[in-house]
């Protein structure tokens, strides 16, 4: 069962991915991160502009399905960590952080850019999503293999992965949502 905040219609819901990277750094794909969440809700209305890319919604079903969208959530590949005072997490400094508490905070500054590229003048930030997602049906790139991905509108869209109930598809799924954010673009996209 999903629960709230994220069930909220209100709410931007991050799902978790495992990011994948090339030996130089740069991005080579995600698969759906296997400790991540998603689901339907059981009381929440989906909202008019999840209606596109929800599957259930399609099939006349109306509530409102989790995440939105989806960023790194491995410890694999996670955050360092470092203070000044006591250690992270009791053991160690630095330390590696990941799952929602990496998820989220990486979703909320992605949005954070790709709002001052646009004047600071986007508003609620899942309706410019879901409205790009809808306004781009076919995918203008794509890869292929581990971390597998197609970009549609400024979303990279996870193809490959499980959290154990959902698996990673192409288009709308509930382990990744719409996928990770191509910051730059998702900001030209808008």
């Amino acid at each position: 069962m999903v629960l709230y905040p994220s069930a909220s219609p209100y709410a931007t819901s991050v799902g978790g991915t495992d990011l994948l990277t090339n030996a130089d750094g740069t991005y080579q794909g995600e698969t759906a991160w296997e400790a991540g969440g998603g689901g339907l809700s059981q009381f929440e209305y989906a909202p008019y502009w999840e209606a596109y890319a929800q599957p259930v919604a399609q099939q006349g079903e109306s509530f409102r399905g989790l995440p939105d969208v989806a960023m790194d959530a491995a410890l694999e590949t996670g955050a360092e960590l470092y203070t000044s005072g006591a250690a992270v997490n009791g053991s160690c400094t630095p330390c590696i952080t990941g799952g929602t508490s990496l998820a989220s905070p990486l979703a909320a500054g992605s949005y954070a850019r790709i709002q001052s590229a646009n004047n600071n003048s986007l508003g609620f930030g899942p309706i410019q999503f879901y409205t790009i997602y809808e306004n781009n049906p076919n995918a203008t790139e794509d890869s292929t293999g581990l971390g597998a991905w197609e970009l549609i509108g400024g979303f990279h869209d996870i193809l490959t992965g499980t959290n154990g109930l959902y698996t990673a598809l192409p288009r709308y799924d509930m382990t990744t949502g719409l996928g990770s954010f191509d910051v730059a673009k998702t900001a030209a996209a808008i």
